[in-house]
């Protein structure tokens, strides 16, 4: 684990029998903390969601990009709410084709400072995900 910026990362006094990554510096626990759009702070997110809203655990899943390698796009349904997931897994933009999405949703969380409606959603950024919820 890269815990900090100090020597091993934070990780040991002692010697280490495996090398730390180069870029410990940059990329640590403590400097994840500090930064409210880390990766940290967007599963603290997810888990606040989860427990909101049981749609993200309950009711029917439908996979609307099955052959897609590089994008997981799903919905779940049920009769009060609606949620929508768009998430490019792969380090280059891809295209997306969505079914038509009808009604007013709302974006519950996403990884890019700015997200599109999911009717205008032609394309994903790289490793880019939102979360979309209609009630």
């Amino acid at each position: 684990m890269l815990w900090d910026s100090s020597a091993n990362a934070g990780f040991t006094r002692g010697e280490l029998w495996i090398g730390v990554a180069d870029n410990y510096t940059l990329i640590n626990a403590a400097n994840a903390l500090l930064d409210s759009n880390s990766v940290f702070y967007g599963y603290q997110t997810l888990i606040r969601l989860r427990k909101r809203y049981a749609i993200f655990t309950e009711d029917d899943y439908q996979d609307l990009a099955p052959e897609a390698s590089q994008i997981w796009c799903y919905r779940r349904d049920s009769p009060r709410e609606s949620l929508l997931v768009v998430a490019n897994l792969s380090h280059s933009a891809q295209p997306l084709l969505l079914p038509e999405v009808e009604g007013n949703w709302q974006v519950l969380m996403s990884n890019y400072s700015e997200a599109s409606p999911p009717g205008a959603l032609t394309h994903l950024r790289p490793f880019e995900a939102v979360y979309y919820y209609q009630s």
